[in-house]
């Protein structure tokens, strides 16, 4: 009689548990090879507006511990049609040296501040890597490949593919929240399509992961809104998605809203004075025309703060917002007064240039949003530290030594793998929403693109056409085709599912 030696519970724990860890690295890889994580210009804001945020409120010190943010500067002079800053009342407590922005988010960098401090740089990368893992988990078995054990080593073969042909791991090397606009995508579409396939301990993640994603960058909530318009629009329609996952959806992008709202006052109550949002509106008009053409026209009768500024008109949008020059920009180098007032009417200019010009407001947006769906390249990742700007002196030596510092990473052979692997797998979902006959699949592809069409036009026409704004997402697109066309192949009756309902 034949003895069937049972598997140690042990043995298949220890497994998993190095298949994670395994797939954990693999996340990571880049700023492993790096020598350090990649920082952005933008990574200063997220991380010394959590360091002093914990610094007012605990008196704990750390190396992002911005307290020359909170210097005082002195007051606009009313007759000074420059709106310059005189130097009559340097201490009046009202007027902050610079504004403290929104869509900067404080709670993105409380996240990583703590295992930076502890662990430098390479802290906050596993910390995004561990997230990362865990998306890849929940997002395998929402769409249907989590049944049986070995889970682990199925997350393990996914986490090699899309490290090796994708731009997840780049971003999860990156020290800025654009990875989470992934998490978010991925995130929302495992609610719609498999939140029923999940357990007790995914559902929660789930749900926190999609939460976080959303407080950390305004974006993130207009994505999440738009996945929640088309996932409305499928269950009336259709009843292709789960109506717990349009909740779930809901609380997380109403989370993000809340979370901003709770910032504001904090600040106002600190500071005695709200954050402002960039005027990302007025930057991107005046560049492509429109908002300068209605400047040159009516001003200074319209009263815009931008009237003041037109001899250093047409700029790129990025100069006019973040330039030091004081020839080039506008926004950066002025007075605290004026930055507050181009923000206040950044929504009033657009209204403006669109009642005057809505036909070439309209066909520029469609242009850019147009060029933003075809940029994916990822092109961060060679910064020189001139251009990342003056880091803590611990991040700066850790910088100064790594790769990227040189020019030497190794990013043209990955930008052909992750617009290659983007374009199969957008021509793999294309044919499983034409052709496919599971309603499930088909629904996912749906959303899928859709999102993709939505990200195009929330940061092309918003903001400005920018590579990462695509490549930070697109890695979803082969991880849920190849688990649906897997899914598929294991289960045949799969694609017969759903027809009914």
């Amino acid at each position: 009689m034949k003895m069937h030696r049972r598997r140690s519970p042990i043995s298949n724990g220890a497994t998993q548990t190095v298949a994670l860890v395994l797939a954990l690295i693999l996340m990571s890889w880049p700023a492993l090879y790096n020598g350090a994580a990649f920082f952005f210009p933008d990574t200063q804001t997220y991380l010394r507006g959590a360091g002093t945020s914990v610094y007012e409120l605990t008196g704990w010190e750390t190396d992002w511990s911005d307290r020359h943010s909170l210097v005082r500067e002195a007051v606009e002079n009313p007759e000074d049609g420059g709106g310059r800053a005189t130097d009559t009342a340097e201490d009046d407590p009202q007027q902050l040296a610079h504004p403290v922005l929104l869509g900067r988010s404080v709670y993105y960098g409380l996240l990583i501040l703590p295992f930076l401090t502890l662990f430098g740089s390479l802290g906050g990368v596993f910390v995004q890597a561990g997230l990362a893992v865990l998306v890849i988990w929940i997002t395998l078995r929402a769409l249907g490949l989590g049944q049986g054990g070995h889970h682990a080593i199925r997350v393990l073969a996914a986490a090699a593919a899309l490290a090796a042909f994708t731009s997840l791991p780049f971003f999860v090397s990156l020290l800025m929240p654009d990875v989470f606009t992934g998490f978010a995508v991925a995130m929302a579409l495992s609610a719609l399509i498999g939140w029923k396939r999940l357990g007790t301990f995914e559902k929660v993640a789930l749900a926190s992961i999609a939460g976080f994603a959303s407080m950390f960058h305004s974006s993130n909530i207009l994505i999440l809104g738009a996945m929640l318009v088309l996932g409305l629009a499928v269950w009336l329609f259709g009843r292709g998605v789960q109506i717990a996952g349009i909740m779930v959806l809901a609380i997380a992008a109403t989370t993000g809203v809340v979370s901003e709202r709770i910032f504001m006052r904090a600040v106002e109550a600190q500071l005695g004075e709200p954050p402002i949002r960039p005027p990302f509106l007025t930057a991107r008009l005046i560049n492509e025309g429109p908002a300068l053409k209605l400047l040159r026209e009516r001003c200074p009768q319209i009263g815009l703060e931008a009237c003041h500024f037109r001899d250093r008109m047409p700029q790129d949008s990025d100069t006019f917002l973040w330039s030091l020059r004081p020839a080039e920009g506008v926004f950066s180098v002025e007075s605290h007064a004026v930055q507050r007032r181009l923000a206040e009417q950044d929504s009033r200019l657009a209204w403006e240039t669109f009642r005057a010009y809505p036909i070439e407001v309209i066909r520029h947006s469609a242009v850019a949003s147009v060029r933003q769906l075809f940029m994916v390249k990822a092109d961060i990742f060679n910064l020189h530290p001139s251009e990342v700007g003056e880091l803590p002196p611990r991040y700066a030596q850790e910088l100064s030594r790594s790769r990227s510092a040189a020019g030497k990473m190794p990013m043209q052979f990955f930008d052909i793998g992750i617009y290659v692997t983007a374009l199969m797998a957008a021509g793999l979902l294309l044919f499983i929403l034409v052709r496919g006959r599971s309603r499930e699949h088909r629904v996912a592809a749906f959303l899928l693109f859709g999102t993709i069409f939505a990200n195009a036009l929330i940061t092309g026409a918003l903001s400005k056409p920018h590579n990462r704004y695509n490549a930070r997402l697109l890695w979803v697109l082969p991880l849920a085709a190849g688990a649906i066309i897997i899914s598929s192949k294991r289960d045949p009756g799969a694609r017969y599912r759903n027809e009914k309902g």
